[in-house]
């Protein structure tokens, strides 16, 4: 018997896939928050988990993060909106397939079988210019060392593909912009970036942060500044894609 494993935070939906997955054979378990999911997913141990990329305790992305390659189990995300930037994020964090949040349980439930028979291929998001160079932007910050999970790393991201439409911007303008996409502070995302730089400097690859920055950052000073970081990777951004740029540009 297969083992599904839900973890949603609106218990009717929950309740409701449950029934559907429990009629269809699978052998179910049900929880509402991150710290259960984690439990369950070590003891439990699925063969698929379903879960909300938002919890009441936490990002379900960091859930997944975390167990996408410590466990079998196929993960299948519900989120509340689905576009290239969800797709990409959930895809890079190990999800099988993202579902939108609003389906009903039967809905989901045909897709958790075709999932389960190998029946379905994840859709794979439009390779347009923004996408790629969001894509380039995380390959890059993933090679010095900044973690997928740390909310610094989508800061940082989001800030390259704002200096690609208008370099010249100032970086407090651009952490404005990306706290009103998030629905956060500007000094929230200056700290969150922070953060992660001073994570890399301290437990990064040391290698690729010399190669990187060496030549770039004065040696008294240490650790870069949050505009001196940025501007380095958005330099190598723009020699290493130059056309991906002028694409967002144009």
């Amino acid at each position: 018997m297969k083992k599904l494993l839900i973890c949603r935070q609106e218990s009717d939906g929950a309740y409701a896939l449950a029934s559907c997955a429990e009629k269809h054979g699978f052998c179910v378990q049900l929880c509402f928050g991150s710290a259960d999911a984690e439990r369950l997913l070590s003891c439990f141990m699925p063969d698929l988990a379903v879960f909300d990329a938002v919890l009441p305790d936490g990002d379900g992305l960091e859930l997944l993060e975390r167990w996408a390659g410590r466990t079998a189990a196929r993960f299948i995300c519900l989120t509340p909106f689905v576009n290239d930037f969800v797709l990409l994020s959930c895809k890079a964090y190990g999800a099988e397939y993202v579902l939108p949040q609003s389906m009903n349980a039967e809905m989901v439930m045909r897709r958790i079988m075709q999932i389960d028979a190998g029946a379905v291929d994840y859709i794979q998001p439009s390779a347009d210019g923004e996408t790629r160079l969001s894509e380039a932007a995380a390959r890059l910050l993933g090679s010095i060392g900044m973690q997928h999970g740390r909310l610094g790393f989508r800061y940082a991201r989001c800030a390259l593909l704002e200096m690609a439409l208008c370099s010249s911007r100032p970086i407090c303008d651009i952490y404005a912009e990306i706290a009103r996409k998030y629905g956060t502070k500007g000094y929230c995302v200056e700290r969150s970036i922070r953060s992660a730089v001073e994570d890399v400097w301290t437990k990064g690859n040391l290698q690729a942060i010399n190669e990187m920055f060496g030549y770039s950052v004065k040696e008294e000073k240490g650790k870069p500044t949050n505009r001196e970081f940025l501007y380095v990777l958005y330099e190598k951004l723009m020699f290493e894609y130059p056309e991906l740029v002028r694409h967002i540009i144009h």
